[in-house]
C-alpha cells in the first residue's frame, strides 16, 4: 500500500493549511507522474511575502456580497446550512490582515479545499475576514489582534442570523486551526447564553467541527449549555481533535497541563480506542479549486493519548514524509494534515450528524 505522498501533495497543503502564506493558486495543476515521489525540497518552505496589515476601526460590510467567501454555496435544496471560518493564510507580518481581492481570494482557496465535506448536506457561508497572521500567535499582544478578527466574524454571523436563517433551519459549523478558534468564540456568544435567541440556537446546531483546536474541558464547565461530543451521531456538540506523533507532549494547540475534550475522527470514540487504518475511508487532499489531487483509503490509524492532552495520536506514518511546516508548532505536529488524513470520515460523519438532527426534528 502506498502512503508515501507526492511533491504534489507537500505542495498543496502548504498553499492551503494554517499557518503558512506560500502562495495559492486557482490555477490546474497536474499530480506527479508516481506517488512514491520525494517531496520537493522547495514546497516546503513557506513564501517570504508580506500581507498588508490593518488596524482600521470601519466594520467590514457584510451585505456585500464581496466581502464573503462564499454565500449560499451548495445543492439550493441543502437541508442544512454550514458557517465556515477560513484558516490562516499569511505568515506575516504581526498583526491583522487588511482585506483586498488578493487576501479573499486566498481566503477562498482555503474555504475551497474544506467544501467538499459539506456540500453534501449543506449550503456554505463563510465570511472573509481580517484574520491573525501566524507570526501573531507568538507576539505578546495575540489576545488583541485574535479580538479583531473575531469582531469581524461575529459581525458576519449576526448578519447571516438576520438576514439568511430561519430558525428550524440546521446549521453546521466546520471550520479548522484559528477559524475553529474563532468559532469556539461564536459559541460562548451566541449559544451559550441562557437567554431565547440562545436556545432557539441550540435547537438547530448539529454541531461544532472545531478542527485542528483543542477545546479545554474547562469551557463546557464554565458554559454548561455547551456539550462535547460523545459519539458519531449526537447533535448540538462540539467536534475537536489535533493529530500529532506520539512522542509530542506539548504544543501552542495542545497545552501540556490542560485537559481538553477530543474526539477520534476515525472511530468517533473519546477514549484511547485505536482506530485501526482499514477504518480510515480516505485521506484526500484537493487543490485551491477544490478538486480532488489525491485519494487514499486505509491511508493511517489514530487513537487519542491517555493523558490530559487527549491529542489524537497517528502511530503508522513515517514522520520524515509529513515532517511539520509549521514554525511555532513543534516537531511531530501534524496539524496541517488534520483535514486531509481524515477527510472522507469527516465527510460521511457531517451527513450522519445532519441526518441525525433531521431525524430528531
Amino acid at each position: 500500500m502506498v502512503k508515501r505522498i507526492t511533491a504534489l501533495f507537500l505542495a498543496l497543503v502548504l498553499a492551503g493549511c494554517a499557518g503558512t502564506s506560500a502562495p495559492v493558486t486557482t490555477e490546474e495543476t497536474e499530480p506527479a507522474e508516481t506517488p512514491s515521489a520525494e517531496p520537493s525540497p522547495s514546497a516546503s518552505a513557506a513564501s517570504t511575502d508580506e500581507v498588508p496589515i490593518t488596524d482600521s476601526t470601519e466594520p467590514v460590510d457584510y451585505s456585500n456580497p464581496d466581502n464573503w467567501c462564499m454565500f449560499g454555496t451548495g445543492d439550493e435544496d441543502a437541508p442544512a446550512d454550514a458557517f465556515m471560518i477560513p484558516a490562516t493564510v499569511y505568515s506575516s507580518p504581526v498583526g491583522n490582515i487588511d482585506l483586498n481581492a488578493d487576501t479573499i481570494r486566498k481566503e477562498q482557496a482555503i474555504d475551497n479545499r474544506m467544501a467538499g465535506m459539506v456540500t453534501g448536506s449543506c449550503k456554505i457561508y463563510s465570511p472573509a475576514y481580517r484574520q491573525v497572521t501566524l507570526l501573531a500567535y507568538d507576539d505578546p499582544d495575540y489576545a488583541k489582534y485574535r479580538d479583531y478578527a473575531c469582531q469581524d466574524v461575529r459581525n458576519a454571523f449576526r448578519y447571516y442570523l438576520d438576514n439568511v436563517h430561519e430558525a428550524g433551519r440546521p446549521i453546521v459549523f466546520f471550520s479548522y486551526s484559528q477559524g475553529a478558534e474563532l468559532q469556539v468564540e461564536l459559541a460562548k456568544e451566541f449559544f451559550a447564553p441562557d437567554t431565547e435567541e440562545a436556545a432557539s440556537l441550540r435547537n438547530d446546531l448539529v454541531g461544532f467541527y472545531n478542527i485542528g483546536w483543542g477545546t479545554e474541558k474547562a469551557l463546557f464547565e464554565e458554559y454548561p449549555n455547551l456539550k462535547p461530543a460523545e459519539g458519531a451521531e449526537d447533535t448540538g456538540v462540539m467536534i475537536s481533535f489535533d493529530c500529532e506523533t506520539p512522542e509530542v507532549d506539548d504544543s501552542l494547540i495542545l497545552h501540556k497541563g490542560t485537559e481538553y475534550v477530543s474526539i477520534n475522527p476515525i472511530n468517533w470514540k473519546t477514549d484511547s480506542t485505536r482506530a485501526d487504518a482499514s477504518e480510515n475511508l480516505g485521506a484526500v487532499l484537493t487543490n485551491a479549486k477544490g478538486e480532488i489531487k489525491f485519494e487514499q483509503a486505509a491511508f493511517c490509524g489514530a487513537y487519542l493519548d491517555d493523558t490530559e492532552r487527549h491529542a489524537l495520536k497517528v502511530d503508522d506514518l513515517d514522520y520524515s514524509e509529513y515532517p511539520n511546516q509549521i514554525p511555532i508548532l513543534p516537531e511531530g505536529s501534524y496539524h496541517g494534515y488534520d483535514i486531509t488524513f481524515f477527510y472522507r470520515n469527516l465527510e460521511e460523519n457531517v451527513n450522519t450528524r445532519v441526518k441525525a438532527w433531521l431525524a430528531a426534528h
